[in-house]
Formats: C-alpha cells, sequence, structure tokens
C-alpha cells in the first residue's frame, strides 16, 4: 500500500489544480458567486447522500465551534484560487501554493501534530522555496 501514500497526495494536487481551473471557466460565465454557489450546492448535495447513507458519522451533540473553519477555509480555495489563476496562471499560483502548503505543513506537523522537527523537512522546505523564487522570478 505503499503506492497509494504516493498516488493520493499526487492524485488529490491534481484536483486542486483542475478546481482551479475549470472554476475560473465558470467564473467568466457566471461570474464569483455564480461559481461559489454552483460549487457549494454540489459539495452540500453529495455530502447529504454521503450522510443518508450512513457512511458518515456525526452527532451535533459533539459540534465544536471551530469545525466551521475547514468549510470557510475551503470557500476560501473556491473563491481565492480560480482569481490568482486569472490573475498570475496556473505555474505561478500552484508554485506559490505548493510552497506554502509544504512550509506550513512541517509547522503543522510540529505544532499540531506532535511530531518531531526534522531538519530534513526544514532543509527541503527552504529549497522549495528557493526553488519557487527561481521558478517566478527568471
Amino acid at each position: 500500500m505503499q503506492w497509494l501514500s504516493f498516488i493520493l497526495p499526487f492524485s488529490m494536487g491534481a484536483v486542486v489544480v483542475l478546481q482551479a481551473g475549470i472554476n475560473r471557466k465558470i467564473i467568466v460565465h457566471w461570474g464569483l458567486g455564480g461559481a461559489t454557489l454552483l460549487n457549494a450546492t454540489i459539495l452540500f448535495s453529495l455530502s447529504l447522500i454521503i450522510a443518508l447513507s450512513g457512511v458518515a458519522k456525526f452527532s451535533l451533540g459533539e459540534f465544536r465551534y471551530w469545525y466551521i473553519f475547514p468549510g470557510i477555509l475551503g470557500l476560501c480555495l473556491v473563491m481565492g484560487l480560480p482569481s490568482c489563476v486569472a490573475r498570475w496562471g496556473a505555474a505561478h499560483t500552484f508554485i506559490l501554493v505548493i510552497t506554502t502548503q509544504i512550509i506550513l505543513s512541517i509547522a503543522w506537523d510540529v505544532f499540531a501534530e506532535g511530531i518531531a522537527f526534522s531538519w530534513k523537512k526544514a532543509l527541503g522546505g527552504v529549497l522549495v522555496a528557493i526553488g519557487s523564487w527561481v521558478a517566478i522570478r527568471l
């Protein structure tokens, strides 16, 4: 199953780029509000199907205020990434997105997950940041 640890994140990276690119095309015709509403409607519909199928397990009694943040962050992605792609192009946008994800994921592992700090990962983050700067500036 080690191949899954490569294929799944790789697929999710492709999904993010495709979602932003397709949303950018929808925004041209429907506007930002229309594209966001379309995305939210589809997400709600699919989530409802999953919840009603019994796959999802949740209880409103266990709800915490911070549970809303992933949805807000998802909305930021749906609204923000297409705008960035339209303004700077997909390559420029995702070079910076990926660099930020790598650096923030190292911090998340240490502070939120309790995973020991690794100088190798930190050096990798610095090298990615330098590579990103070179790709965007040269």
